[in-house]
């Protein structure tokens, strides 16, 4: 596997008997690099995700994807509502947290998007800890 990081997006190559499969995600809308609205490259473009189903771990595995620690999900359209935004593609992960990509993670891919909102996430450079702790 080879990553390579280029501007805010990482570009995963995965090697499969000489087939290059490219996963790529990037956070947008926002000032900061480390918080943004979740877009996934698929086929032709940049897609973005809808929130339902959304949490914390599937915010950490994007995160992950782009060099931090962990993440976390920002509820309801964070930066702005759909119709500001790359279309919906992705909706419904469900990450178990061991994933590399989001796109490794099960998920639904749908242009329907029943609540609206799309997924925003706030990466993290350090674990945040759990409650109780």
């Amino acid at each position: 596997m080879d990553i390579r990081v280029k501007q805010l997006h990482v570009y995963i190559y995965i090697y499969i008997l000489n087939t290059i499969l490219v996963f790529a995600v990037r956070l947008t809308g926002s000032e900061l690099v480390n918080y943004g609205r979740v877009e996934l490259w698929s086929d032709d473009g940049w897609y973005s995700v809808c929130d339902e189903n959304f949490d914390d771990m599937d915010a950490t595995v994007v995160c992950r994807a782009l060099g931090y620690v962990t993440g976390k999900s920002q509820c309801c359209s964070a930066l702005g509502r759909i119709g500001t935004t790359n279309p919906i593609m992705f909706s419904n992960f469900s990450c178990t947290g061991t994933e590399t990509d989001p796109k490794l993670c099960p998920f639904v891919k749908s242009s329907i998007c029943r609540n609206g909102h799309y997924v925003s996430v706030l990466c993290l450079k350090t674990a945040t800890p759990k409650e109780g702790d």
